[in-house]
Parts: structure tokens; sequence; C-alpha cells
């Protein structure tokens, strides 16, 4: 039992996620029919539930000084990310995520997602997109390996 929390405790820390969880649960002898769907369930929903939770609490947010004048910082840094964002479109997200690599994965999907003030749904939906063969190719290359 200590065994699958640790590795939905990995799953949710950001840029280490499905990438370190999975070959976390082949170490661990987590089966894999109940491993994954896990991973993969928590990797969408803790960080689809930021970014919903952020869109909403943005106008509460943007009243506190400190937090006000980073996320508008932020906005101006990434406005020219907008444009590069419009030629390829929502599938560059599931791209973000399906590429296995430290630093991309769904929170840094919801981050470009909320700093390029993106339809939260549309994103979510497209990430996940990407989230789910990624697990899948590296669950197969974790287990192929070992």
């Amino acid at each position: 039992m200590h065994g699958l929390a640790l590795l939905l405790l990995t799953t949710v820390v950001p840029w280490l996620e499905y990438r370190a969880a999975v070959p976390l649960m082949v170490k661990l002898g987590v089966d894999p029919w109940l491993g994954l769907p896990l991973i993969i369930a928590i990797n969408a929903v803790v960080p689809s539930a930021a970014l919903l939770a952020a869109a909403k609490l943005e106008h509460f947010l943007l009243k506190l000084p400190l937090v006000s004048n980073v996320l508008r910082a932020a906005w101006r840094l990434t406005f020219r990310g907008r444009e590069k964002f419009e030629k390829y479109g929502y599938p560059a997200l599931a791209l973000l995520v399906f590429i296995p690599l430290p630093g991309s994965g769904m929170w840094s999907a919801v981050a470009v997602s909320y700093l390029l003030r993106l339809d939260p749904l549309k994103s979510i939906a497209y990430s996940v997109l990407g989230l789910v063969p990624s697990a899948l190719l590296v669950y197969y290359l974790v287990s192929f390996f070992t």
C-alpha cells in the first residue's frame, strides 16, 4: 500500500509526473493494469483542476499586489508566444505533453495554457491526448529495458 501512495505522490509532483511514476511503478512491481490507469488519471486530474481553479480565482489573485505584478509580467513576456501558438494551435499542447522529457508534461501544458490565456477545457482535452500515449510509451520502454 505504501508503494501505491508513493507512486501517486510522485505522479502529482510537477515535472516528474508520469515520467518518474511509471518507472517507479515497474520497480515497485505494481500491477500495470492498476498502476497505469491511476497514474494517467491522477496526472490528468490534478493539473487540470489547478488550471480550472486558477482561471476561476484569477479576479481574486489579481487583487494581491505581488501575484498581480508577477502574472502581468509573465503575460507580457508570453505575448509573443501567443503568435507562435496561433500558428501551431492546440495540437502543440498535445505534443508538449507527449514528448517525455523533463520540463514537458501536464503541469507545463497547464502553465503554458494559463500564461497564453487559452481556453482551459480545450487545453485540458488536447493535453490529455498527449498524456495517454506518452505514458504508455514510457511504460513500454521501461518494461523493454528492464
